[in-house]
């Protein structure tokens, strides 16, 4: 319900599933400086390796990025 209010807010037609809002999340505290860690807790993981997946295509992205400036 909530995600639905913030999509008619900033007039998405788009739906916004839970995955992807809290993927958002974590992917902005990172960005902020914040530690794994402390995401995975404010995301209420008990295991390190669930937080590690949020960050594993972001990860392969920065990579892809830099590659694409060293042969471009």
């Amino acid at each position: 319900m909530f995600l639905n209010t913030i999509r008619k807010e900033l007039k998405l037609e788009t739906k916004i599933i839970t995955y992807a809002a809290r993927h958002t999340f974590a992917t902005a505290g990172l960005h902020k400086g914040i530690s794994k860690a402390q995401i995975g807790d404010t995301l209420g993981h008990t295991d390190y390796y669930t937080t590690k997946a949020y960050f594993t295509d972001f990860e392969n992205e920065i990579l892809d990025k830099s590659a694409e400036e060293i042969f471009s």
